[in-house]
C-alpha cells in the first residue's frame, strides 16, 4: 500500500516568547510628546482650536509620570471668526482680541468718513487694533496708529504714540 502524504508536514515556526510589556505602554519621557492638539472649523469659515503649551514646562523634566491633580499643562485657546477677528486665552489667564486692519479701516471710513491718511495718534480715526486684558486688570490697547494705551485698575493710565518712522511703517 502506498502513503497518500509520504513526507511529514513542515514544523511549525517558533513563537518568540512575549514581551513583558507591549511596545505600545513602553515608557516615553514627556518631552519627546507631542500630544494635546485639537482643531476645528465651522460652517461659516470660523475656526478654533486649542493646544497643550509644551514650550511652558508642567513637569520634572525626564519625568515619565505625571499625577494631573497637582500639576497640570497650560493651553492656548483661540478662536477666529470668519471676518479674521481672533480671541485667544492664553495660560496665564489673559486674553487678547485681535481685529484685521483692514477691517479697522473700513471701520474708520465708516465713523469718519474718510480714510486714515489725514487721522492722528489718538484722534477719532484712530481705531482699536487689538485689546489684551489680564488677570490682574491690566487693560491695554493698541490703536491702528500703532499707538499703545495702558489702564491699571487703581484709574492709572499710560500711552505712547508711535515715532514718525513707525508710524510711516505701518
Amino acid at each position: 500500500e502506498e502513503d497518500e502524504n509520504p513526507d511529514p508536514p513542515p514544523p511549525l515556526p517558533e513563537v518568540p516568547a512575549a514581551d513583558p510589556e507591549p511596545s505600545s505602554a513602553r515608557e516615553r519621557l514627556l518631552e519627546s510628546v507631542e500630544f494635546g492638539k485639537f482643531w476645528s472649523c465651522f460652517p461659516d469659515g470660523a475656526r478654533c482650536s486649542v493646544s497643550i503649551r509644551h514650550d511652558i514646562p508642567w513637569y520634572e523634566e525626564g519625568s515619565t509620570i505625571v499625577d494631573i491633580g497637582t500639576t497640570r499643562p497650560s493651553v492656548t485657546f483661540v478662536y477666529t471668526s470668519a471676518s479674521g477677528s481672533s480671541l485667544q486665552v492664553l495660560p496665564d489667564g489673559s486674553s487678547v482680541e485681535h481685529r484685521p486692519k483692514q477691517v479697522c479701516a473700513e471701520r474708520v471710513r465708516f465713523e469718519v468718513g474718510s480714510d486714515y491718511s489725514g487721522a492722528r495718534a489718538g484722534g477719532p480715526g484712530d481705531v482699536e487694533v487689538s485689546r489684551t486684558v489680564t488677570p490682574t486688570g491690566i487693560f491695554t490697547k493698541e490703536l491702528l496708529s500703532g499707538r499703545l494705551e495702558v489702564y491699571h485698575p487703581d484709574g492709572t493710565r499710560s500711552f505712547r504714540n508711535p515715532t514718525w518712522e513707525e508710524f510711516q511703517n505701518r
